[in-house]
């Protein structure tokens, strides 16, 4: 195990003309990244959103009405619920 160090802790020089200048780098890099990944976060539900908007206006809103009942009943089966 290692030693603890000896004598007093001394604080960080104080910034020059109270400007602080690396921890305001660090401050807008990490803002900026935060804007960029929320921006992305953003883009891909809207994407995922109109993929599923066209299947389910194309998929759904034109296909017939038998498809649809065999659609429906093979998921009962698949879910175990009776239908018979």
């Amino acid at each position: 195990m290692g030693r603890a160090p000896r004598g007093p802790i001394r604080p960080a020089a104080p910034p020059r003309n109270g400007v602080d200048r690396t921890m305001n780098q660090i401050r807008t890099t990490a803002h900026s990244g935060s804007k960029l990944s929320a921006r992305s976060a953003a883009l891909a539900a809207a994407m995922m959103l109109a993929v599923f908007g066209g299947v389910f206006i194309y998929g759904i809103g034109f296909a017939g009405a038998h498809v649809l009942h065999n659609a429906a009943h093979d998921a009962r089966h698949a879910n175990n619920f009776p239908c018979h």
